[in-house]
């Protein structure tokens, strides 16, 4: 199936970067006006969380929408995945395929998109210089799910830690 309308473009990005993309869904909500993203996963998991709030992919969409349909639409208010999840079809007990509903995350900072173009910068210079390192949050499953520190890393939970003071 083709989509019926589809359009991509180039934002601005550090030099020696190009940003080329193409959404799979620019939605809003007509009572409120807000502009959301939707990028569609076909996947076999469910997404993390953590991998959720840290995408980088969700956080160039934003930066991108933002630059090209600020002025129009306002700023991006949500970024998200819609995923449909391939599983096998049980002959006894379980879950086969299906169609999860979306899961928003909220506006990236200003910071996030800070990082994101620089994480842009630093993997064209370590092309530029043959330096290739895996890319963290660059795949839709992440390294996130198997960290002891997520909640403290997405977002900022600190139960369960204990600190060291410092000394000054």
């Amino acid at each position: 199936m083709r989509p019926s309308w589809s359009a991509g473009w180039s934002s601005p990005a550090p030099p020696g970067v190009e940003i080329e993309l193409r959404l799979d869904l620019l939605v809003m909500d007509l009572r409120s006006g807000a502009v959301g993203i939707l990028d569609a996963k076909t996947t076999s998991a469910e997404h993390s969380e953590a991998f959720g709030a840290n995408a980088l992919q969700l956080t160039t969409y934003q930066y991108a929408v933002d630059y090209a349909f600020a002025k129009d639409l306002g700023p991006v208010a949500n970024v998200g995945f819609m995923e449909f999840v391939k599983r096998k079809v049980p002959s006894g007990k379980g879950q086969g395929p299906t169609i999860e509903p979306p899961t928003w995350y909220p506006r990236r900072s200003d910071e996030q998109v800070r990082e994101m173009l620089m994480a842009y910068a630093n993997a064209a210079r370590d092309i530029r210089d043959p330096r290739f390192h895996r890319p963290f949050f660059a795949s839709f499953n992440s390294p996130c799910n198997l960290c002891d520190y997520a909640r403290l890393c997405v977002h900022g939970d600190q139960q369960g830690f204990r600190f060291r003071a410092t000394s000054h």
